[in-house]
């Protein structure tokens, strides 16, 4: 007969008196006989059973089980919470804890470790938390920001440019229209980072000099700083917070006989490209700030208070050559009347609402163009572009070179009139055509992609 089976291996709910361990019946053959026999069920596969003594099923069981172990794995994971929020213990106590020290061995040290936790224990910060594997925003991108060089190394190895850099565009061309010699005076329109600035002073020292022009403050104390920790004399360096469209009173002051060598690269730098508080990428959202110079201006956001769809359009046209810019310029300035625009996500999504049956890539870059034509207007660029080309003539010596450094076809098309009329009038004995970036720095840095060189030479004195 089969066995009668305890209902619960721990004997709740069932009369007093010893229990029989629950059996697992089988049958077996033997001498073509039939027998029938009873083995104890292990304890780890017996099912547990409610405190009524009633048989529990196999769905229960599972579930009871797995709620069992969900409790105990959230409250080991409140306990590291708390661990992380509350801070650590002290040093010695932390030891004693990870097993790395026991008390004998405390004791054993002379009284060192007693000593040790009687100290202040060194201030923990912890790194910026991020979802996901890789940090994408500006602040997470912590070893970026610190300067690691394997890190740096690595993200300008797939193409990018590490958060707080700037990868100087088409250095080499740059050196060979240039032409730098030792004891020349080089003068930086927009130092930025200081990567041209930094090869050329290699190029002129010793006896030459570098006036670093850049309008915006905050980057022009880190670049001064990084150039004078290479090693050249201080009297060699000057640095100048104004805007290129003040070089000639910068130079007149500094160098009254003029310069050897100028340089102007009109791109915004990638410090400023990344940093959303900038407000200059749609990438990622920060306030519609915009200006180079912050201590100086007002931002975008006011701007757009100011503009109506008419201006608004011809600021797209003339400052971005945009071919849909009656219609972008009619829905933001109405998104603006609903609620102003005080984000760059926002300002983005509306030129999105003005484009809905486009293709992802061309609402990209239509939204880019936008943001590049108030950006022009923030900053007043074409109005300083065109001082710096009016005055270019009188700040180089005899003989000596200017380069400049274009992204876009407004910038490109004052250079390349300017320099033409300079050299009818004779001011300039040569001029370049367009010189590109080569296909391999194209490759490895997709930010030199739209640029576009040209060079002029002072005519001498004589011609």
């Amino acid at each position: 007969p089969a066995t009668q089976v305890a209902q619960s291996p721990l004997g709740l709910g069932q009369p007093p008196g010893p229990q029989r361990p629950r059996l697992h019946s089988g049958v077996a053959e033997e001498d073509g006989r039939r027998l029938r026999f009873d083995v104890p069920l292990p304890a780890a596969h017996r099912p547990l059973a409610p405190p009524t003594g009633r048989p529990m099923s196999r769905a229960t069981d599972f579930a009871l089980r797995a709620t069992v172990g969900l409790v105990a794995t959230a409250a080991a994971a409140t306990v590291l919470w708390v661990w992380n929020r509350v801070g650590r213990p002290d040093r010695a106590a932390h030891v004693m804890l990870m097993g790395d020290l026991s008390p004998c061995s405390m004791c054993a040290t002379g009284g060192a470790a007693e000593a040790d936790t009687e100290a202040d224990p060194p201030s923990y910060k912890r790194r910026p938390r991020y979802k996901g594997t890789h940090p994408v925003r500006f602040e997470h991108r912590y070893k970026e920001l610190a300067g690691d060089e394997e890190m740096k190394a690595h993200v300008e190895a797939k193409g990018n440019t590490a958060a707080g850099t700037h990868r100087p565009i088409a250095v080499d061309e740059i050196l060979e229209v240039l032409d730098p010699r030792p004891g020349q005076t080089y003068v930086d329109c927009t130092l930025g980072w200081g990567g041209h600035a930094e090869q050329v002073l290699q190029q002129v020292m010793p006896a030459g000099q570098l006036i670093g022009i850049d309008t915006d403050s905050a980057e022009l104390a880190k670049t001064e700083a990084r150039l004078q920790g290479l090693g050249y004399p201080p009297e060699a360096l000057h640095f100048v917070h104004t805007n290129y469209a003040a070089v000639a009173a910068v130079v007149l002051d500094l160098v009254p006989e003029g310069v050897d060598l100028l340089l102007a690269d009109l791109g915004v730098s990638s410090m400023q490209l990344d940093d959303p508080k900038r407000g200059l990428t749609f990438k990622l959202d920060g306030p519609l700030d915009m200006r180079l110079d912050q201590s100086r201006g007002k931002p975008a956001s006011e701007w757009l208070d100011r503009w109506d769809a008419a201006t608004l359009a011809e600021l797209l046209r003339t400052n971005a050559d945009e071919p849909r810019a009656q219609r972008v310029a009619t829905v933001v300035c109405a998104e603006h009347q609903k609620k102003p625009l005080r984000r760059t996500k926002e300002l983005a999504e509306a030129v999105r609402k003005a484009l809905p049956n486009m293709k992802k890539a061309e609402v990209r870059a239509t939204t880019r163009r936008v943001f590049q034509a108030i950006r022009i207007a923030v900053n007043d660029e074409f109005a300083k572009l065109d001082a710096l080309l009016q005055a270019l003539p009188w700040v180089l010596r005899p003989g000596g070179r200017a380069a400049i450094l274009t992204f876009h076809s407004g910038e490109d098309r004052r250079v390349k009139l300017a320099f033409r009329d300079g050299l009818r009038a004779g001011v300039y004995s040569e001029i370049s055509d367009v010189i590109r970036p080569s296909f391999e720095e194209q490759r490895a840095n997709p930010r030199a992609s739209c640029a576009k060189l040209r060079w002029a030479q002072r005519a001498p004195e004589d011609a």
